[in-house]
């Protein structure tokens, strides 16, 4: 975990390993990139781990007040030097942040890291692209390979519509899945992300509000938490193609987890379980009070030991920690 602590009155960023045992703590190691403004800085991303490092990602505080700049950073589990990879790195800019609505970086088959980007600095026509309002494919050593953005990015900026609200799906079947806060689906190839408007295929108006937070998908379909409630988007390859398919009426919006052949999402005070051919809650649960931002599920292995496993998104393991 990454702790926010005030010490000796400045702000610190601090990563925590602890044994799974006894809870004693076996790092605690300072991972404040170099010239960052720690005031200035949100750890909010859900951490992953990659070829033996943590990573996890910065963003700004609410509203995007004051100036930050965004960074992604891996760290040895052990503890040791820290790897960067900056996002609005140019004199003069900022903001970008990686936040994803709470979702943790995804790692592909290849070690690759995934990640979208939040809206940046650069918003006129004309400006150089600043890896803001995108979709971002790193090696394990943080160094870029690839990028998408839609070609209204700057706009987006503008307007805060960016794609930083939520986690890129990294598919199966060679495809990634994006949406963010303007409510546009957007279907990328992994092999070649097409950097400015280089989408393979989209869906306008997807869903009538915003996605905030980590997708799921099982058999061609991405489970996507929009602000409207979740929505099924059916993704097809040849051509690719991105096809509505239900929204869900409960009212349930939050990130969903797949499990047991059911959708789990939680909605208000309810965790809902959805129908994944209709959308329709078939197992609510009251939990009371919920005041979180896009609370994420967990399944525990023994919660559904008696039923067939079913595939989840990098981003939504059926065992994940939170």
């Amino acid at each position: 975990m990454v702790a926010d602590e005030l010490v000796g009155g400045f702000i610190q960023h601090r990563l925590f390993g602890l044994n799974l045992s006894d809870g004693a703590i076996l790092l605690n190691q300072v991972v404040d990139p170099p010239g960052s403004d720690p005031k200035a800085q949100l750890q909010r991303v859900a951490l992953t781990l990659d070829a033996g490092q943590v990573v996890f990602g910065f963003g700004g505080n609410a509203g995007d007040c004051s100036a930050y700049h965004v960074w992604l950073v891996a760290v040895p589990e052990a503890g040791g030097a820290t790897k960067t990879f900056q996002v609005d790195p140019g004199p003069g800019e900022s903001q970008g942040a990686i936040w994803m609505g709470g979702a943790a970086p995804i790692v592909d088959s290849q070690g690759n890291i995934w990640q979208a980007t939040g809206n940046g600095s650069n918003t006129h026509a004309g400006d150089p692209y600043d890896y803001s309002d995108g979709v971002l494919e790193l090696s394990s050593s943080l160094s870029l390979l690839q990028y998408f953005a839609p070609a209204s990015w700057t706009q987006d900026n503008l307007t805060d519509a960016d794609l930083g609200s939520s986690s890129p799906a990294v598919l199966p079947n060679g495809l990634v899945f994006r949406a963010g806060k303007s409510g546009t689906g957007y279907l990328l190839k992994q092999s070649a992300l097409g950097g400015i408007g280089g989408q393979a295929a989209q869906l306008h108006s997807m869903c009538g509000g915003v996605v905030d937070g980590g997708d799921a998908f099982a058999n061609g379909i991405v489970y996507a938490p929009c602000s409207g409630g979740i929505v099924a988007v059916k993704v097809g390859a040849s051509p690719p193609s991105l096809t509505l398919l239900w929204q869900t009426s409960s009212g349930s919006s939050g990130p969903p987890i797949i499990a047991g052949g059911t959708i789990w999402t939680i909605g208000g005070t309810t965790l809902f379980g959805l129908d994944p051919a209709t959308g329709s809650p078939v197992q609510p649960f009251p939990l009371g009070n919920e005041a979180n931002h896009f609370p994420t599920p967990s399944v525990g292995t023994d919660c559904f030991s008696h039923l067939a496993p079913t595939r989840s998104s990098p981003s939504r393991r059926l065992l994940q920690p939170r």
